[in-house]
């Protein structure tokens, strides 16, 4: 009895400000199939709330309204955006990591100079992690190492997208 089109069940919107209106919603397999991107992708964009037109069913099963799903070339430039600003983050935290370096180098040269010297708070606590964030090497090179896994997953995305020839 089935005519091989996707269920249209509904579905409340993820964003809990908007009104609660009831609207078709297709699976992220079934927006998959139609657009010709990978569930993997759409999953890991659904996940960042990053796609448009999602809803949250009461189980927690992601959607997407029929009415507002992305086009293939949609996809592609939300995936470059997001690339960039992956790409953007990278290098911010990178250059947090250079000016811990440069820091601990500081004190390292300190103790050179004056061996008895008092050992530079940078230097005593470069491997430490703080709860506000990246303030030592340590933590920022964590952060660091989360921002490139964002752009090798995004950069892998947008290479399906676009196969090599």
């Amino acid at each position: 009895m089935s005519s091989g089109a996707p269920r249209a069940p509904y579905a409340v919107p993820m964003n809990e400000t908007e009104p609660k209106i009831e609207t078709a919603t297709i699976t992220l397999n079934e927006a998959a199939k139609l657009t010709g991107i990978s569930s993997k992708t759409l999953r890991h964009l659904a996940d960042h709330r990053a796609l448009p037109g999602l809803v949250r069913l009461e189980r927690g099963h992601v959607r997407i309204r029929v009415s507002e799903m992305p086009t293939f070339d949609q996809i592609e430039a939300l995936l470059v955006a997001r690339v960039e600003a992956s790409i953007a983050e990278l290098r911010r935290f990178f250059d947090r990591v250079q000016l811990e370096l440069e820091a601990v180098g500081n004190d390292i040269t300190e103790l050179e100079d004056d061996p008895l010297t008092v050992i530079g708070i940078d230097l005593e606590a470069f491997d430490q992690l703080s709860a506000s964030g990246p303030t030592t090497l340590r933590g920022a090179m964590r952060r660091m190492g989360e921002a490139s896994q964002t752009l090798w997953f995004e950069r892998l995305a947008l290479d399906e997208l676009r196969p090599r020839y």
